[in-house]
């Protein structure tokens, strides 16, 4: 993709992982919810960050970690991987710094008699807190779901009547071109034609048609 498209991809992606997490947040600021419960339902909301992403086309760094399967099949350059995790990673981080500020400068903690805000603080420092190897097993495993996630929704893609082209009209949802760098060598080699049936053949002309009964004897 050009810059002109990544970069505000990268942000809203960013901006779309954010408001999963402001949700996770508003669920476990909650005191009257359980452990375990307040856990589930704050897991479940933090979807709705991630499924932004997939429906919107967002370019998520967690997500595009995954392409380093298309440079090991040796469709993209090292020059080409890099760039893209460079330049979504520092507009992920503008899009949820974004989204941040504007909630604080919103007052947003103020909610529930500030225990939103109160949830804020724990969380942050929670993680600030993390050994680095607990944080990276840690990072690893997220981005272990979120890859898992990424690979389901390119499975149930079809699936999606959201994402179909309509007749004579662009495509709604994510752009369509953007997943086959995470197929399989086996898929990505097939050819697509329109409709999903057998190539069309032009149709020939007498004198080809003669050739054609000539080389079948």
């Amino acid at each position: 993709l050009p810059l002109a498209a990544l970069v505000p991809l990268g942000v809203l992606a960013g901006a779309d992982i954010g408001l999963g997490a402001l949700f996770f947040t508003l669920v476990s600021s909650d005191p009257a919810l359980s452990f375990s419960v307040g856990r589930l339902l704050g897991g479940l909301v933090f979807c709705l960050g991630l499924i932004l992403v997939v429906v919107g086309g967002a370019e998520l760094f967690t997500g595009n970690n995954l392409l380093v399967m298309a440079w090991a099949d040796r469709r993209i350059s090292s020059r080409e991987l890099v760039r893209n995790w460079s330049v979504v990673y520092v507009a992920n981080f503008v899009g949820a710094a974004g989204l941040a500020l504007t909630v604080f400068a919103a007052n947003h903690g103020a909610l529930n008699d500030a225990a939103v805000a109160t949830a804020y603080v724990r969380i942050a420092a929670a993680k600030v807190a993390l050994p680095f190897g607990e944080a990276f097993l840690k990072g690893v495993l997220c981005n272990l779901l979120v890859c898992l996630a990424v690979i389901a929704s390119c499975i149930t893609g079809p699936l999606m009547w959201w994402r179909r082209r309509p007749k004579g009209g662009a495509s709604l949802g994510a752009p369509r071109g953007r997943m086959p760098v995470l197929a399989t060598p086996a898929l990505a080699d097939k050819p697509a034609h329109a409709g999903g049936g057998k190539p069309d053949r032009q149709q020939a002309g007498p004198g080809e048609r003669a050739q054609g009964a000539k080389s079948d004897h």
